[in-house]
């Protein structure tokens, strides 16, 4: 296993932190509050990360960019689509990394780092 691959494994897994997935288990109200003095909620945090997610999923794949606002604001209706929507780009990341070379790898690489920064801006805001 690479070194992208073994990245993107323990961001997903939550290898000596939490993972994405339990770290996002928490109702659509709390997702959507923001907290006092906060920028965001953990769900627009959330949101804001998944557009960057996949847009370096596409470029991965080669598709079009999609279109995606860089900090929308979020319903609490569309909490479960996020929440499901990046972890699930986690989990291509890493098929798609079975395979990534040279400019590939390090797009994924930014999808690690950027996860990583946002699932821990989410365990500060749950801790507010």
């Amino acid at each position: 296993m690479d070194a992208v691959q073994e990245a993107l494994r323990q961001l997903d897994e939550g290898r000596d932190f939490s993972s994405p997935r339990s770290v996002l288990r928490i109702s659509a109200e709390k997702a959507c509050q923001r907290k006092p003095g906060a920028p965001y909620s953990i769900a627009e945090n959330v949101a804001h990360a998944d557009g960057w997610q996949r847009m370096w999923l596409a470029r991965v794949k080669g598709e079009p960019r999609p279109a995606h606002t860089d900090w929308p604001a979020v319903d609490s209706k569309d909490w479960p689509a996020i929440r499901e929507s990046f972890c699930a780009g986690l989990e291509e990341a890493m098929a798609l990394a079975e395979r990534a070379e040279g400019n590939e790898a390090e797009t994924l690489l930014r999808i690690v780092v950027h996860g990583a920064y946002h699932i821990g801006q989410c365990v500060l805001l749950k801790r507010l």
